[in-house]
């Protein structure tokens, strides 16, 4: 009895279950682990990586028979898996870097410093921006346009020193009605020096003080207040640079367990090449000794 053919359509939905091919198949049942056919840990290794080191190693083993082969396979898992250790032994230091910021945080605290590093760190490069301009301002050329985030950081410094609120002085909640509203809207706009030692004017005369007198008042307060935080920082970074050189290390236990898998797997390795190396004497015709011993830690 003859069996009716299978239409393409049919072929392909039999024939479909296989993804990816033979590598699709050498991966199935990744779930388990228990069929692997490679040593590749699935989304922590690369297969293509593992298959060019392996590829390049039996290159240069150069194995004369299946025997030889097989052999330069295990001596290939054996310096892959050494290779695995060294990324191991980062994740586990990089582990450490993460502890060393959290210890490092909560000793600050404990110190009185409120303000974590990172969120100093920003508010220092803005006290540093802004100081930077306010002092220059009466310098800076008439064509100077200054962006709008950095003039009106500076502007509401002043306006807070001063006792004053900006909103009174700038109408910051003006409407947008066409593009070119908004071009011309203090969020957006670029600022002149001279529209910012206006605004500052302004500020001044709300307060019965001289304009240029109140720019160096703000001025002063703004050194101080970037000195006082730069020693701060200095301080902090410091803590965080000791606790990350105290963990560049592994811990005790971890260093215990990478120091034997290592020293394991370098002992496999060691005894493989000589079988290997043995092997290949055998197929030249040399004489191999029946044993070898491998002395470690001698001077």
């Amino acid at each position: 009895m003859k069996r009716p053919k299978r239409n393409g359509a049919n072929k392909k939905r039999v024939t479909g279950h296989v993804v990816g091919g033979r590598n699709g198949r050498a991966l199935n049942a990744l779930r388990h682990g228990i069929f692997l056919q490679e040593p590749v840990i699935p989304g922590v290794e690369n297969v293509r990586e593992f298959r060019r080191f392996r590829s390049k190693v039996l290159e240069a083993m150069a194995p004369q028979n299946e025997l030889q082969r097989d052999m330069a396979k295990r001596i290939t898992g054996l310096a892959w898996r050494l290779r695995r250790v060294d990324l191991y032994e980062a994740a586990v230091i990089a582990r450490g870097q993460e502890a060393a910021e959290v210890e490092a945080a909560e000793v600050v605290e404990r110190a009185g410093h409120a303000t974590p590093s990172h969120l100093l760190e920003l508010s220092l490069s803005v006290m540093r921006a802004g100081l930077k301009l306010l002092k220059s301002l009466p310098d800076l050329p008439a064509d100077t346009r200054v962006r709008s985030n950095r003039a009106l950081e500076v502007l509401s410094f002043v306006a807070d020193f001063a006792g004053v609120k900006l909103e009174d002085v700038i109408d910051l909640s003006a409407k947008v009605e066409d593009l070119e509203s908004v071009s011309r809207h203090p969020l957006v706009r670029r600022w002149t020096p001279a529209e910012t030692l206006e605004v500052i004017a302004q500020i001044a005369r709300r307060t019965g003080k001289q304009p240029e007198g109140l720019r160096l008042a703000a001025v002063m307060r703004l050194m101080t207040l970037s000195e006082f935080g730069e020693s701060e920082a200095r301080s902090g970074f410091a803590v965080r640079d000791l606790h990350r050189r105290l963990h560049l290390l592994p811990d005790a236990a971890e260093l215990d367990k990478i120091v034997r898998y290592e020293a394991h797997l370098s002992r496999l390795l060691t005894v493989s090449l000589h079988e290997y190396e043995a092997l290949q004497a055998r197929g030249h015709g040399e004489r191999v000794p029946l044993a070898r011993l491998d002395v470690q830690g001698l001077d």
